[in-house]
């Protein structure tokens, strides 16, 4: 009995910083930022702003589409402003020795149904 609590304990903590991992802006892991949200990398180093969904062209599911289509968002890096793509170019940008890029755009189009601002999230990374 007490190795199945241990093995469920275990599991749960695993889980917990699953998901903490996503959560946390550090160098070297995947973080996402909610839109008008601002994050602080861990050493203080690096702001990022989430800013704007210029355009999400991306094919909706429930959709037969001749091209994937884009989504191109606007960060702020340390007060700079950029665009990243889905799947145009840029998917990344250097700033002042710093690696970043688009992971993913969320949520994705489906047919018929309207995304909010406030809804979207991107999955970024940043390294040295």
């Amino acid at each position: 009995m007490k190795f199945i609590i241990l093995i469920l304990t275990a599991t749960i903590f695993t889980a917990c910083n699953t998901s903490d991992s996503l959560m946390e802006p550090k160098r070297g892991r995947e973080f996402e930022i909610q839109y008008g949200q601002s994050i602080t990398l861990e050493d203080q180093s690096l702001t990022i702003e989430f800013t704007m969904v210029e355009n999400d062209s991306r094919c909706p599911q429930g959709a037969l589409c001749f091209w994937e289509g884009n989504a191109r968002i606007g960060i702020e890096v340390s007060q700079f402003p950029f665009y990243l793509n889905t799947s145009l170019e840029p998917r990344e940008i250097d700033h002042f020795g710093f690696r970043i890029e688009l992971i993913s755009v969320n949520p994705y189009p489906v047919v018929d149904e309207n995304i909010n601002l406030e809804d979207y999230r991107i999955t970024l990374t940043v390294s040295e």
